[in-house]
């Protein structure tokens, strides 16, 4: 059986850098309380995407799961794009079909590599671009095609959930 490790990085088979810490309760699993939708809107999340393209408060590299999920403004809840995909449940999400489909503010899910991809899709009048990181220059935030082209990654679909409430779609 393999372990996995939960959010203090002691491996759930009780092995770990802390496993000797003495917790005062029983080990539980931890979600978030179920949520409606997000506080923070669609043009609010596109206008803080935006302000990372042009002054960013940290290096991007990388990091398009933490990207898409400060611009919703929740908390951290899946370490890359392709482990965020997985945890989103079936009923939430769009697979498939084609990136163009996906609305405004919606994230937009790929595989490719070890960890996958994730982008904020923009566009009132057009359905063809989306915010992502690395794509028009490593570590910052530009307009993107959404189909990746220069990647070679394959579009799993689309979502507006996540674990801290849902992004209400326009």
């Amino acid at each position: 059986m393999t372990a996995t490790l939960n959010e203090d990085a002691t491996l759930l088979d009780g092995t770990g850098p802390f496993a000797d810490v003495p917790e005062p309760e029983a080990r539980m699993l931890w979600l978030p309380p179920k949520r409606g939708y997000l506080a923070r809107t669609v043009d609010e999340a596109i206008a803080w995407a935006w302000g990372q393209a042009k002054d960013p408060s940290q290096d991007w590299t990388g990091l398009c799961q933490s990207f898409c999920r400060q611009s919703y403004g929740v908390g951290a809840w899946a370490p890359s794009a392709v482990k965020a995909w997985g945890r989103i449940p079936k009923a939430k999400r769009t697979d498939g079909g084609k990136p163009e489909d996906a609305p405004r503010g919606a994230l937009l899910y790929y595989a490719g590599g070890q960890y996958g991809h994730v982008a904020l899709a923009i566009g009132k009048k057009t359905k063809n671009s989306c915010l992502s990181n690395d794509y028009t220059e490593r570590g910052r935030i530009g307009r993107a095609p959404r189909t990746f082209p220069r990647w070679g990654v394959r579009y799993l679909g689309w979502s507006a959930w996540t674990p801290f409430g849902t992004m209400k779609l326009d």
